[in-house]
This record gives C-alpha cells, structure tokens and sequence, in this order.
C-alpha cells in the first residue's frame, strides 16, 4: 500500500517542478524582452566603443602626421584648429556616454581623451616659433601625487560634464569624485600600502593596521588578511585576489578590481550611521560608473551561508537567540516582589523568542530570586515548556531555582542532549530515572551539601537509566558529607552504555562493581571516589582488563586499607592514576609488583597513604611527570628511573629534615616544580629549595634578594648566586 501511494505521488511531485520551472523561465524571458524594449538603441557599450576606438585612432594618425611631416605655416593653425574641434567632439560624446558605460570602459576613455589633448598640446609647441630668451620666475611644481590627483579629476570632471569642457553643470557629481580622488592621492592620506605582488599569502596582524588607512593595489592572485579595525580601505587594480579585512570606520573605495572576492563590513560604527536596527545599507554598493537606477553588472554580492540565513531570520521580524545566560549576580539586589518580577518578565521574554534557544545556563540565583516551592515548579515548567528545541541546560550554583522536586519538569526537553545541574535536598532516584525518556548523551547530577546534611539520592540506582543507549557521559555525585545513609549497587545493565566514555560516581555508597563494567568498550575516565569499594580486595573486578582505552582511573578515599587490588596493575592503557586517601601505607608502603607493567602512565596520586617511604614500584617508572606523595610520613626520597622523567612533585606536608638531596642532583634534571615546606616557609622552585642541603645563613642583601623571589624573608638558603 505505501510503494503504491508512493508511485502515485512521485508524477504529480514531477509535474509541479516542471510547472513551476516553465514558469520562471517564462517570466526570465518577460523581463528580458522589457529591458531590451526600454534600453535606448543608442545606449549600446559595445557599439560605443567601436565608433570611440576608431575616431580615437583617426585623430592619433592625424597628430602623428602633423608632428612628422609639418605644414605650410600659413595653414597650421587651421589644421590644429581643426583638430582641436574633433578631440572636443569625441569628448562630448564620452561625457554623453558616461551614464551607462562601465567603469572600466569610461576611465579608458577619458584616459585616451587626456592623451590626445596632451598629443595636440605637443603638436602646437612643436610648431610654434620658438620664444626669445628672458628670465621668468618659475612656479612651484605640484607633488606627483598632487599632479595625478589633478590629472584625474580634470579627466573624470570631463568626462561627466555634459558640456565635455572640464566642469560639471550640475556640480554634485564632480564635485563628489573630485573630494574622493584628491583625498585618496598620496600627499593627502596616511597609512599603510601594499602593491606590486602576485601569488602571495599576505596576513596583516591587528597591531600592524589598527586604525589606519590601508590601500591595496596591483595585486594578482592574492589572498590578504588585514586582521584589524581599519579607518579606511582602498584598493586599486586587483585581479583574481581574496581580501577579507576587519571593521572599517569609514568607506571602502574600489577601482578596477577583477575577479576578487571581497570579505568586509565598512561604516561599523552601528549607531552613528543608524545601523542599530536593520536597514538594508550593509548590501549598498555606490558604483560611480553606473549612474542608472537599475543593478550594477560590475559586481555581485555573495553571502555567505550563514549571512544568508542571518538576514532571513532578520527579514522575518523579530531577533533569534540561540545561547542564553541567566546570571543572578548581574541581575541586581534584592529587593520587594523582584523574584516575581523576573520570572514574569523572563517567560514574557521566552514567548517569542523561546523557540531558537539551544543552550540555557542559569547560574548564581541567590535569595533575590527564591520563589515558594510550590510557585518555583510552576515557573520553572512554563519556562521549559516555551523552550521547544533546547538541547544542553546547565543550572549551578542556584539553590533559589534547583530543589530536587522541579527536576522532573526537565521531561518535557524532548530535544535535550545535555544536562548539568547542581541541587539540594533528598533527590528520589525515581526522579532520575524519569530523564531516561530524553535523548541524552551527557547527565550530571551534583547534590550540594546543606547546613542540616538533607542532601542525599533517595532509593536504589535508577536502572532506567541503563536505557539511553547514546549516553557518553555520566556524572553522579553525592553530597560530601559522613557518607550516604543508603547503598547503591549499579545494575547489569549499564553493559547497554557502548557510548559512554566518562562515568563518574562518586559518594553514592558503592561496595563493589559489576562484572558488566568490562563490556563498557568505549569508556577512557573512570572515577569512584569517595565510596567503599575495598574490603577484601572485592571493589575492583577483573573485567577492568577489558577496558583497552581506559586513560584514568580515580579511586580515592575507599577502603582499600589492606592494599591496592592487583587488577590496577593490568590496565596497561592508563596514563592517569588517582589512589589518594587508601590507607594501605600502615600496613606496607609497597605496590603489587605488577604495577611495573603501567609503562603509560604519567600523573600518579598517593597523596595521604600513610606511606613511610616510596613504594620501591613507583621509583622504577620511567614515564612519570607529575608525581603527589604529599600527606605521608615521608623522610627521604630513594633514586631510581622515576627522576629522569619528573617535571613536578608535590611532597609538603611529610617528615622530611631538609630538601631531598636526590632532588638536587643533575638526575632530576627536568624537575620543574616542587611543593616543599621547611620552618613554616613553603616553596614551588626547586633551584631555591635546593639551598636547604648545604644551609647557610644569608647576609642582610641576599636575604633581601631572595624575598624578592618569594622564598620568604629568614631563609636558611646559601647564596643564590651560587645556585
């Protein structure tokens, strides 16, 4: 039934594509046909520039003739009389034109007019008789650039003037380009210029080009980045070139550019030039070579997709918003009734524009914000229902906005992928698992620690969650606190979580793992902390073993007092090691030996371990940058492979007499950082803890000296020059 339904609509789709196609190219054909019926039969560029041509090169051989060859004196100034009169003709004619020819095609011609003029100007001194000698003062030359300037003004000037005769009747125009040309020569602009390169890269930094006047010019195949606000941009005779510059106060003025790709917004002062509500004038163009009312044909605006879409959600009314941040801090005191006033305010906000939000992060809503609990969930229900197509909510650090029960308003973000939220109160895991109808992929749930110690996960581990197979991220994290009054127990089914690559459970009250964790093929952070996974080395499973890209795995503060669970060693693909708080080092300061086989990795933690000397394991790693033992009973460091690798150690707080001589010496050559204490004075540099193995008392100017490096004032150092 469907295939047939399906053939039947598939002809009827056709049919109204074909329609609709013979219908644009009818109407292509209409507006054709009208613009070739209004255009004047004498407005043809290609035929002006025929007849232009072949006079020009006419009146060319004319001049030649007469500079080569001469003429009886008596009929010479007939001849250039003459010859005057047809340049001035052929000038009238380019200034009649000047309205519908393109740029390109007027400057060439009003460049030919300039020479001929210059041709005849040479023919007159040449056959003039020569002047007698006197002395004459001589006037000022003009600069070149003055000179240029001038030359094209009287050449353009010409060639807009009806009369031909160098001055505009009307005025405006002239007067406009001869403003624009003068204050573009280079005796009047200031800036920066680049010109005469082909084929280049060119990247101009901020520092380089803020706030100047920048001309490009003569430039092919190039593409330049000018990465800073510029006064104003010029560019002259580029073919081929990709330029995309940063805001420009002012104009941007182009003259013979080909076959470019322009990237720029000029006159970015919004409110000065009445930009601050949308007008149109970002896509105006003044083209000086085309006068008509009609689109210019020598350039085409190219929006790019994302303008494109920009300017359609513009044209539609109404501004689209798609990252929204609720700050209570920036709201403002506290004050009667305010707390009813934003969140009518904020759904009035979210009625019409509601519909684009993507990502809504509500942080620090303070008692300037609390609402009755009853009236919270209300507000906090019509604000996601006006929210259709969020994907990531984050809500942190606001108690006033965030009590357990609101949480289940979140089921009706049927778009949403991400959510991170931090609460107060008992949270029934049957509010959790109720997400399980949402299409996430990242859910963290931090439960804050109150004054009364209310805060806690009320009932088993929500196995609903076991169902959102696209899950790659989950956080749990119980309040820091004694410890849950509950126990959880992860369910079997988390094997259903393929995606997930963090999984972080933290003071829920865990004892052990499932054997199902192994087949979590994708998982690279696993963190346990603060749990009592460890009695009878029954934490741990050794399906870990299967996990071939796991990079970290975080431990802390279990029950691991009768030592570390040998399966740790066989996860070789580790580069991140996090047992703090185990209080194994009562018993013994040694690791399972095959621990040697952690050949990866690079931050190892054993800080409050109990350990009274350094297990004999971690002194033969070779790979170990960071390395944190602080909070033991310490007193010396052994050599070993460790030191060839390690940047940092962080050892404060142990028993140690003085700065461990091995630290000292050219084996901890990479050491870059320590934390050390000694009398009360803690330090981070090694070269000035390094002191403490040969003390001696500073004098009055080197314990100066050595305060100002922030060792401390009273130091038991020797001379830091000698370090």
């Amino acid at each position: 039934m469907g295939s047939s339904q399906a053939g039947e609509a598939l002809p009827s789709v056709l049919d109204r594509l074909q329609a609709r196609e013979a219908q644009r190219t009818a109407e292509a054909a209409k507006r054709l046909e009208a613009l070739q019926s209004s255009a004047d039969p004498r407005e043809s560029i290609e035929g002006f520039m025929a007849e232009f041509n072949k006079q020009r090169q006419a009146l060319e051989a004319s001049l030649h003739m007469l500079q080569e060859t001469g003429a009886a004196p008596a009929s010479q100034p007939t001849m250039v009389g003459s010859l005057a009169a047809d340049v001035a003709e052929l000038d009238k004619e380019v200034a009649a034109a000047a309205y519908y020819l393109p740029m390109y095609d007027l400057r060439q011609a009003t460049l030919a007019i300039a020479a001929l003029k210059d041709q005849l100007e040479a023919a007159k001194t040449a056959l003039q008789p020569r002047k007698k000698f006197s002395f004459n003062r001589k006037a000022a030359k003009p600069a070149d650039g003055e000179a240029g300037g001038a030359a094209r003004v009287a050449a353009l000037g010409a060639a807009v003037s009806p009369g031909g005769s160098g001055t505009n009747d009307s005025g405006e125009v002239t007067e406009h380009l001869q403003r624009l040309l003068l204050s573009n020569t280079p005796s009047s602009r200031t800036g920066r210029s680049l010109s005469g390169r082909k084929g280049q890269l060119i990247l101009e930094r901020r520092d380089s080009v803020a706030g100047l006047d920048f001309t490009l010019s003569d430039l092919q195949d190039c593409t330049v980045f000018l990465l800073g606000p510029l006064a104003a941009l010029f560019l002259h005779r580029l073919q081929r070139c990709r330029v995309c510059v940063g805001p420009v106060a002012g104009a941007t003025f182009m003259e013979d550019v080909q076959d470019s790709t322009l990237v720029l917004a000029s006159r970015q002062d919004l409110r000065q030039q009445g930009l601050q509500e949308e007008t149109g004038k970002w896509c105006e163009v003044h083209d000086f070579g085309w006068l008509r009312a009609s689109k210019s044909p020598n350039w085409l605006l190219q929006l790019p997709l994302v303008c494109r879409a920009f300017h359609a959600v513009l044209s539609r009314g109404g501004l689209h918003w798609e990252n929204v941040l609720l700050d209570g801090h920036k709201i403002g005191p506290a004050a009667a009734g305010q707390a009813e006033k934003f969140w009518t305010k904020l759904l009035a906000w979210c009625q019409s524009r509601g519909a684009s939000v993507r990502r809504l992060t509500m942080t620090n809503f303070g008692p300037q914000l609390q609402l009755p609990c009853e009236n919270k969930a209300v507000k906090l229900e019509s604000l996601f229902g006006l929210l259709p197509g969020l994907q990531e909510l984050t809500v942190i650090r606001s108690p006033a906005a965030t009590s357990p029960e609101v949480l289940s308003r979140a089921t009706c973000l049927t778009a949403l992928r991400k959510l991170r939220v931090q609460l107060q109160g008992t949270l029934p895991t049957s509010t959790v698992g109720a997400l399980a109808c949402l299409p996430l992929e990242s859910l963290n749930i931090t439960l804050i620690r109150t004054i009364d110690g209310g805060s806690s996960f009320g009932g088993p581990f929500p196995a609903e969650l076991t169902r959102l197979q696209t899950l790659k991220r989950l956080v749990l994290e119980g309040p820091y606190s004694g410890g849950n009054a509950s126990r959880q127990v992860l369910p079997d089914g988390l094997s259903n979580w393929k995606q997930l690559t963090h999984l972080c459970l933290v003071n829920l009250g865990l004892e052990e793992l499932p054997e199902a964790v192994g087949e979590l093929e994708s998982l690279e952070e696993l963190c346990l902390g603060r749990n009592v996974l460890g009695p009878g080395h029954a934490g741990l499973p050794d399906s870990l073993t299967r996990l071939t890209r796991l990079k970290r795995l975080e431990v802390p503060f279990n029950k691991f007092e009768a030592g570390l669970p040998p399966v740790i060693g066989q996860l070789t693909s580790l580069d991140e090691l996090n047992v703090a708080g185990n209080m194994f080092g009562a018993l013994s300061s040694e690791l399972p030996q095959g621990f040697s086989q952690l050949r990866r990795l690079r931050y190892l933690t054993l800080t409050s371990c109990g350990l009274t000397s350094l297990p004999t394991v971690v002194a033969g790693m070779s790979t170990l940058k960071l390395l944190k033992v602080n909070i033991n009973r310490l007193q010396d460091l052994p050599a070993g492979p460790y030191l060839s690798s390690l940047e940092m150690i962080d050892m404060a707080h142990n028993r140690f007499a003085g700065y461990p001589a091995i630290l000292a010496g050219p084996a901890a050559k990479r050491l870059e950082a320590v934390a050390f204490q000694h009398d009360g004075v803690h330090y981070t540099c090694p070269v000035l803890a390094a002191q403490l193995v040969t003390a001696a008392p500073l004098g009055a100017g080197e314990a100066g000296a050595v305060g100002a490096l922030g060792a401390g004032p009273g130091l038991p150092l020797a001379n830091p020059a000698a370090a």
